[in-house]
Order: structure tokens, then sequence, then C-alpha cells
């Protein structure tokens, strides 16, 4: 284990902040010494920051519309061009044409040759059960 060491420079810093902002909440809540609503205005541009809860919302909605969302929508864009129509809706499509111009060699129309295919079978089937 290694030793534990106090940081008393960041101890006295927020110890020093939370006295410095409840001292100003109770000048301002509790006696009302203090006006909220000049401390707003003397501080505008702080007090708005802070009432937009830095800005986080608009970030957020910014990296959704522009980061995610274009990054999602032409990832799916292409993985639908490239896989689902060029690959499987197109590639089944060739792939059928193809077969189809290589099987109707096989076609010939003559009852010689699907008989001489037929018996190639069935002797093939007849050699797998001997074996």
């Amino acid at each position: 284990h290694h030793p534990v060491h106090l940081h008393w420079d960041v101890i006295l810093t927020s110890l020093t902040a939370v006295a410095i902002g409840g001292g100003l909440a109770w000048l301002m809540y509790a006696k009302h010494a203090i006006s909220a609503e000049a401390m707003a205005q003397r501080f505008a541009p702080l007090h708005r920051f802070l009432v937009r809860r830095y800005r986080l919302d608009e970030l957020y909605a910014w990296y959704v519309e522009t980061i995610q969302q274009r990054i999602i929508a032409g990832a799916c864009a292409l993985f639908e061009r490239w896989v689902i129509i060029d690959f499987a809706v197109n590639g089944t499509a060739r792939l059928t044409k193809t077969a189809g111009h290589v099987i109707r060699y096989c076609q010939t129309g003559k009852i010689q040759t699907y008989v001489l295919v037929f018996f190639a079978g069935v002797v093939a089937l007849l050699c797998m059960v001997v074996k």
C-alpha cells in the first residue's frame, strides 16, 4: 500500500468555496440582505450559463443530431446498399440466373440422356451403400 497524502490545497479550496457559497446563500435567502435578482443581473452571463445547465442539453442535442444520426444513418444506408440490395437481393438474382444458364445444358429433351443420368445416380447410390 502507498502512504496516504492529504492535499491541503485542494481541501482548503473546496472548504473556502463551500463557505462562500453557503454564506452568500444565507445572505440572499435567509437574511434577504442581498437581492437574488440583483446578483442575477450583475452576473448575467454566469447566471444564464448556470440556468442553462452549462449548456449540456444543447451540446447533447447537437451531438445526437449531427454526429450520431449522420453516422448511424450513413452506416445503415451503406449496409442496406451493399449487403441487402447488392449482395442479398441482386446476388440471389444473379445466382439464380447463372444456375439457370448452367442447368439448361443438362436439360436436352432427349429421354436417353435422362435415363442415363438416372441409372448413373442409382449406381452411385449402390456403390455408397455397398461400401
